[in-house]
């Protein structure tokens, strides 16, 4: 099957991201500041119809062209944020399922009950499901994350450097994790960093620098 993400010019206020196409299995780094990074995912994931957000980018594969807005679109495209992952009023348990519940899709928020706990042990979190998620910590937010690709498999992950301020043990689980995941789904990834240099040891087929007004360098 031919699968790929595909965007005309992107503007986010002053700057652009340039058209481009990420393939199924590639991965793709955008270098941007932070606060453009934040911006892009509000954006990328913005609800409502197609004519709620008047970029126009669209998941492209054999069965069809899915439009930025649709739930179809949504579905397909998974996220890994550094923080505002988890809702502090719902449970972890909840919060996992939670692109399910808004979805309200029954028969697959059920599948995603089903398949809940297989995926909070690998994670190491099923003892805490049932804990109010409260304030967590960068690591927590990064594993719901997780979680929540794992559930949903999407066929591209967004993501930030969601590793940023954890502790050396952490990070090396969070990497493997994360290296497990991408193998397992076998999906595409468009990378938000703040540096061509962050380290993640990916093998990126482009990266985009993200310039103000006109130009952008690949």
């Amino acid at each position: 099957m031919h699968e790929s993400l595909q965007w005309d010019d992107l503007p986010l206020g002053d700057h652009f991201v340039p058209a481009g196409t990420l393939l199924a299995g590639e991965y793709m780094r955008l270098v941007m500041p932070v606060p453009l990074q934040q911006r892009f995912m509000e954006r990328l994931f913005c609800a409502g119809e197609t004519s709620a957000c008047d970029w126009q980018i669209a998941f492209q594969s054999d069965e069809g062209r899915y439009p930025i807005g649709t739930s179809a679109f949504t579905w397909r495209i998974g996220s890994l944020i550094r923080d505002h992952g988890i809702l502090a009023n719902l449970t972890l348990g909840e919060n996992l399922l939670l692109p399910f519940l808004y979805q309200q899709d029954r028969e697959k928020l059920l599948q995603a009950e089903a398949a809940r706990d297989k995926v909070a042990t690998w994670l190491g979190v099923r003892e805490q499901l049932a804990e109010r998620a409260g304030v967590r910590s960068t690591y927590m937010h990064a594993l719901i994350s997780l979680g929540r690709c794992m559930l949903t498999k999407p066929r591209v992950i967004v993501a930030q450097e969601a590793h940023i301020g954890m502790s050396p043990e952490h990070l090396a689980h969070f990497r493997a994790l994360s290296g497990e995941l991408l193998q397992e789904l076998d999906c595409g990834l468009l990378y938000l960093s703040d540096s061509a240099d962050e380290g993640s040891a990916l093998t990126f087929a482009k990266s985009v620098h993200i310039s103000s007004g006109a130009g952008a360098k690949a």
